[in-house]
């Protein structure tokens, strides 16, 4: 009865606040009963208890099984809380950010993805790039912002691909085609692909004839 269980616990933190077995056998009991508010509280103090930065797994790990169970509050909770053990967790850095936005934080996850985005590298730092950029286009409605990113993205990182191909999409998207085509050079840059090259050149051809008007530069790229 993991009720009972859990009582016998506590009766035992009660005499001994500090006694690590029964912070971890009623944590366990939190966690199978999905109160995880109380496991990451119990799982704090026993971090707090030991040395060193591994605490810090503890409480992500239960800021995953939060999120993965839906409790956005838990699981922000529980990444906030390995950040006080270890500020450069990367998977506390990004739950965060996933927390907030799950719990409809948006404004909050923007500065949580852009902590992470700062902090974060590889393919960590990707993934924040991409979801912030996917947050603030999206339901913020934000294009302004969004292109700010998406361009600081690509200047930081020119030989990624993604970026300015993302940033090119928004521009056509927000109807700012001068700006769109004047992306062509560069986006030829990041390709030596021949049929992605042609498609480049047709796509900015295309954006100067039937956008800009400018049928000779539309033929330059045609050509």
């Amino acid at each position: 009865d993991a009720t009972r269980a859990a009582a016998t616990y506590r009766s035992a933190l009660e005499l001994d606040p500090a006694f690590v077995p029964a912070l971890r056998r009623l944590r366990g009991a939190c966690v199978a009963t999905g109160n995880y508010l109380e496991a990451i509280e119990l799982a704090a103090r026993e971090a707090g208890l030991a040395a060193g930065p591994e605490p810090a797994a503890g409480l992500v790990e239960l800021g995953e099984r939060a999120l993965a169970a839906g409790d956005a509050a838990a699981a922000i909770q529980g990444f906030e809380r390995a950040l006080e053990f270890r500020a450069e967790d990367p998977q506390a850095l990004a739950g965060l950010a996933r927390g907030l936005e799950g719990a409809g934080r948006l404004h909050e996850a923007v500065a949580a993805w852009e902590r992470a985005a700062n902090r974060l590298s590889g393919a960590r730092r990707s993934d924040a790039i991409r979801a912030l950029g996917a947050l603030l286009a999206g339901p913020l409605a934000d294009g302004e912002r969004a292109l700010q990113h998406f361009q600081h993205a690509s200047e930081e990182e020119p030989t990624v691909e993604e970026w300015i191909e993302t940033l090119f999409a928004l521009l056509v998207k927000l109807e700012r085609f001068e700006a769109a085509a004047a992306l062509g050079v560069r986006r030829l840059e990041r390709t030596s692909d021949p049929r992605r090259r042609a498609a480049i050149a047709l796509e900015i051809g295309r954006i100067h004839l039937d956008r800009l008007a400018e049928p000779a530069e539309a033929c330059s790229w045609f050509e």
